[in-house]
């Protein structure tokens, strides 16, 4: 394998730095010529520090706030009452005992008539545990999610048992519970500020609790279809999805997107969709099938014209799709919220199973902590209908679709696990419960930080989704059919034919994407951090119409075997589902229909591509126009996608109530809300992994943000300070600490100083300050001059600095170089050899070198200003050969003058270019 080459970060310290401000003290050194006042300067061409900002991983200070108090226990001896188990009468008789059934809580004395078990549930919306309790729990709605029952090792929340106070039902637990065991059984409340989010998503929304939850039909805000939202087959005049696919979405030669996002953009879509989507499907009828065209380059070779992709119509509410006006409605069984669904489930038992249950808190995992355990023949895996052994057990039944996705799934159950031992230690009064429920938090909060912060920005451009200005109850957080069927699939066009592999040594493999499908031994074998490495290095292709074979013909397998064709599969679903067509979304959501398929896309290609497949623009499937669109600028998609992926995200936002910036667990512990709110995947990957700077502090790469210290020319007096501002452009959304270079050049070489300090960005903040104060010398008469600037870096870009036009004046004789009081930053740009004195005297005209008082060159290897003009010959210590006596090509230099004038350089074949402010 190849070897990579990389810049790795200095291994310098950082400091962590939660204000905007960063104050520096320095020795003030002035030029004699300015009677004791220095000019403090500023090179804003050079770049921030790459790795500069290590957010510091949440802590648990403060959760005493989160005890919980125990408010009823007991030891239960399990009766048997045909398939029921537990205490209470059923069919007039007693069954089981408890050894304390009542208990006082909040001055009212309450009374355990029921506690059962369902041992045969049934059907799927047959209850599996109740409780009664006499009188009903006096509860405001909201306390709900403060209650839980426990039944031996398993919480349930009194959120999800949907309840009114007197009966509570769970409807997806298993429990092994047999006629006489002993199980110990209770009641725990948690304080107001630890109401914890209920495992499916009932009752977030206080007034209409079922919304958003595991279970319930995916929303729609374009009307449905009515051609595919019956029961019956999937027949329409349009074109066969098979047909579009070869028409449009093939892809010859690789296309990296010019944003330069990574791979970890696509794959932080899928994990993200797992957690708030899952629709079903049925199984396989013959009549919904993907008809092959005959002579079929992949599926039908030999021409046989018989060959059809296999596909699997969704399942739906069956109380829909029964008439026009009742059309088909799809489910979605998790919970629609960013609540870490994907590490924690949408159920009960899925959770029960995930736990170690032994009072640490934690998740399961191997033995040695470094993988996940296996799934359990009891619960549901997505194997890809290949029958497998050896799959590993998530919080999303796909976690082994692919070992990139599993790498993911990975990494967050370390960090689940990582903060549950960092809350145990410091405070080991916890229950293993809270414990869980902390972590748990966090992470479903450092999953939102990570999407809107680093996400969407750099997908949606950085104002998308506007400012968040706190919960509201008349926001339905529903998935949005048009959002998971097509929008959200955006990321299926940024696949490459191979994932990178990159080793701790460095070295690079390339493996075809086709032989990570389901295949969770590669995790085994060779660890998580080789496709982590990959994932934010690699260069995602860009989203368009085209796919690679590798999932457009190959996809879970070879053609005619188990391969599929992701872009038919996708325009098939969309049907299925119902969406209207394209322009028919466009007005649901607000957008003007487009007349022509030149609206849709400037390029000719494009257009000609559907114009020959689609008889009309107005026949247009939804995710085909949508990936065919002209980009938004400053967005990696155009605006239909945008539009629709915008107000799905909006939604998820400000219609959770648990929220991290309005979750009452965060308000009420400001230092773990700022410290989640600092999260990066970086950050989470070097705690979890063996990986450390290899990686860029945005591991979903992208244009780097460009900074540059600007402001007039400052001076200052000794022991003053003076404050420098600092401004970035660019992504603004997450934190982002400079190094900022003070260069203190003295009178002899010996006085040479570099220091350092760091600027930071907080997030959503795009301008911080620079605070250097300064100390009086003791040798006024040797002094010299501070600069600052920006250390340079191969991960953030330079300044964009505008070039002054006015500064130049060039004719056939040479060049006039405007220069104005103070500091002026050029580079020189063309031959070497000027001479500064005789260019500075005049050559026959007029003579500068009065007023010009030094000139410094920077140099890239030492990085400092090594020498300068003019000549101080008679300051100890200095010697001539440390005197600038020529400018040389592609140098940078400071030219400081004490008033406004012209510099005459009787040289055209040399160039300046103006870098800075002056």
């Amino acid at each position: 394998m190849p070897r990579r080459a990389r810049s790795r970060a200095s291994g310098n310290a950082r400091m962590s730095i939660p204000l905007a401000a960063v104050q520096l003290r320095l020795h003030l050194i002035a030029l004699g010529a300015l009677s004791g006042v220095g000019v403090l300067t500023v090179l804003a061409m050079l770049a921030p520090l790459a790795g500069a900002h290590h957010s510091a991983p949440p802590s648990s200070d403060g959760v005493a706030e989160l005890r919980g108090e125990q408010i009823w226990t007991s030891t239960m001896t399990v009766g048997s009452n045909g398939r029921m188990l537990g205490f209470g009468t059923f069919g007039g008789r007693d069954v089981g005992r408890l050894s304390q059934s009542t208990f006082t809580w909040r001055g009212t004395t309450y009374t355990v008539a029921n506690l059962w078990s369902n041992g045969t549930p049934g059907s799927a919306d047959s209850w599996s545990v109740v409780i009664d309790i006499s009188p009903p729990l006096s509860l405001e709605a909201e306390e709900y999610g403060c209650l839980t029952l426990q039944l031996g090792h398993l919480w349930l929340n009194l959120a999800d048992g949907r309840g009114n106070g007197r009966q509570f039902f769970w409807y997806d637990v298993e429990l092994s519970w047999s006629s006489g065991a002993s199980v110990e059984v209770g009641l725990r409340q948690f304080p107001d500020s630890f109401e914890t989010r209920s495992i499916t998503g009932w009752g977030n929304n206080l007034q209409r609790p079922e919304l958003g939850m595991a279970e319930t039909q995916l929303l729609r805000v374009a009307p449905v279809a009515f051609a595919f939202a019956m029961s019956g087959a999937m027949q329409d005049e349009l074109p066969d999805a098979r047909m579009i696919s070869n028409s449009v979405h093939q892809q010859g030669e690789l296309r990296p997107n010019r944003t330069r996002a990574t791979d970890m953009l696509w794959q932080w879509g899928q994990f993200l969709d797992h957690d708030i989507s899952l629709t079903p499907s049925t199984v396989i009828s013959s009549q919904d099938s993907i008809p092959i065209p005959q002579g079929d380059r992949e599926f039908d070779p030999f021409g046989t014209g018989l060959r059809f992709i296999p596909f699997n119509r969704s399942q739906f509410d069956p109380e829909t799709g029964l008439s026009p006006d009742n059309p088909r409605e799809q489910l979605n069984l998790i919970t629609a919220f960013i609540d870490a669904s994907n590490v924690y489930g949408s159920s009960s038992d899925r959770l029960s199973e995930l736990r170690t249950n032994d009072g640490s808190g934690r998740l399961k995992t191997t033995d040695d902590g470094r993988y996940l355990p296996l799934n359990p023949p009891s619960l549901e895996i997505d194997d890809g209908g290949r029958r497998r052994n050896g799959l590993f057990l998530a919080g999303d039944i796909r976690v082994n679709e692919h070992v990139v996705l599993t790498a993911m799934h990975t990494l967050f159950v370390r960090e689940h696990n990582r903060l549950a031992e960092q809350i145990a230690i410091e405070h080991p009064d916890l229950t293993g419960h809270e414990i869980f429920e902390l972590a748990r938090k966090i992470v479903g909060a450092q999953m939102q930080v990570i999407t809107y912060q680093e996400f969407l920005p750099l997908l949606l451009g950085p104002d998308a989704m506007g400012p968040y200005e706190g919960y509201d109850p008349d926001v339905d957080a529903g998935i949005a059919n048009e959002f998971s069927t097509a929008a959200f699939r955006v990321g299926h066009t940024m696949l490459s034919p191979a994932l990178m592999m990159i080793d701790e040594e460095d070295d690079v493999e390339q493996v075809p994407l086709v032989e990570l499908f389901f295949n969770p031994p590669a995790i085994r074998t060779a660890g998580i951090e080789v496709f982590l490495r990959g994932l934010s290095t690699q260069l995602a292709q860009g989203i368009d119409l085209a796919l690679v074979d590798e999932v457009r013909s190959m996809l879970f397998g070879p053609p005619g075997s188990s391969g599929r064709d992701l872009a038919a599969l996708n325009i098939q679903r969309g049907r299925d589902h119902g969406l209207p067509r394209y322009n028919m979304v466009r007005t649901a959501y607000g957008l003007p229909p487009v007349g022509s398929f030149a609206d849709i896309s400037s390029d000719p290609e494009v257009q000609q591509a559907l114009a020959r497949t689609y008889a009309d623009v107005n026949d247009l499937d939804l995710w085909t126009a949508g990936l065919a669109e002209d980009h938004v600028p400053g967005a990696m998609l155009g605006e239909t996608f945008r539009t629709i992926i915008a107000d799905q995200f909006r939604r998820l936002r400000d219609g959770d109530r648990f929220w991290f910036e309005s979750d009452p667990c965060f308000l009420a512990n400001p230092e773990i809300l700022a410290e989640v709110r600092s999260t990066t995947l970086a950050d989470i990957i070097r705690r979890n992994t063996l990986i450390d700077d290899e990686i860029a502090d945005n591991v979903f790469g992208g244009m780097p943000p460009m900074v540059s210290i600007s402001g007039p020319n400052q001076a200052a007096a000794e022991g003053s300070a003076a404050v420098f501002r600092l401004d970035r452009s660019g992504p603004t959304t997450i934190p982002l600490t400079v190094n900022v270079r003070i260069s203190e050049t003295g009178a002899t070489l010996s006085e040479w100083a570099d220091r350092t300090a760091d600027a930071t960005f907080g997030a959503g903040q795009a301008t911080t300050t620079l605070v250097v104060e300064t100390n009086a010398d003791s040798n006024p008469e040797y002094d010299s001059t501070i600069l600052a600037m920006i250390a340079d870096s191969d991960t953030y870009e330079r300044s964009a600095e505008s070039n002054a036009a006015d500064a130049l004046v060039v004719d056939d004789d040479g060049v006039d170089l405007h220069l104005e009081p103070g500091v002026n930053v050029i580079r020189w740009a063309g031959l070497d050899g000027v001479d500064i004195v005789s260019t500075l005297t005049g050559n026959g005209d007029a003579d500068v070198s009065a007023e010009i008082v030094a000139i410094f060159e920077w140099d890239e290897t030492a990085e400092r200003w090594l020498t300068f003009f003019p000549a101080l010959e008679s300051v100890p210590g200095l010697s001539s050969a440390n005197t600038l006596r020529t400018l040389r090509a592609g140098q940078t230099y400071q030219i400081r003058a004490t008033q406004a004038l012209v510099w005459r350089i009787p040289r055209p074949d040399l160039m300046i270019a103006v870098l800075g402010e002056r």
